[in-house]
């Protein structure tokens, strides 16, 4: 009996890590700019803490430009891997605070035009791209 409460208690422990942490992808689905609209996101939900951020080309092709929220976005972590030679734009008056790992992909370009200050936390800021600020 113990041991099967200890087993539950493992799996159900591993089980929440694994399913609260998604990745979320720009797909522009609600035909806005703005980083806070549900619509946008492929799982059609706005990234949280937890949550890892690709920006690509999967959905969206050539450059583009998301538009923060006023206030505080945190996220998990920040890949930034378009199209070669394509430019994505992130603007806004908020601090975005990447918790984890920032990859800007080969020949990729983040240009960041905020007000706000791109904060990051990880272990691990890989630019093998181009980041302007």
């Amino acid at each position: 009996m113990r041991r099967g409460l200890i087993l539950f208690l493992i799996y159900f422990l591993f089980v929440g890590v694994v399913f609260t942490q998604q990745v979320k992808k720009w797909d522009r689905g609600a035909g806005t700019d703005n980083w806070s609209d549900a619509g946008n996101w492929d799982s059609d939900g706005v990234p949280g803490p937890d949550d890892d951020v690709v920006l690509d080309n999967t959905y969206v092709s050539g450059n583009y430009t998301i538009n923060l929220p006023t206030g505080t976005v945190e996220i998990g972590a920040l890949e930034i891997s378009p199209d070669s030679g394509v430019t994505i734009t992130i603007i806004g008056s908020s601090d975005l605070i990447v918790a984890g790992n920032l990859v800007i992909g080969f020949d990729a370009t983040l240009s960041s035009n905020m007000t706000g200050d791109l904060v990051f936390k990880g272990s691990n800021w890989n630019n093998f791209g181009t980041f302007t600020t």
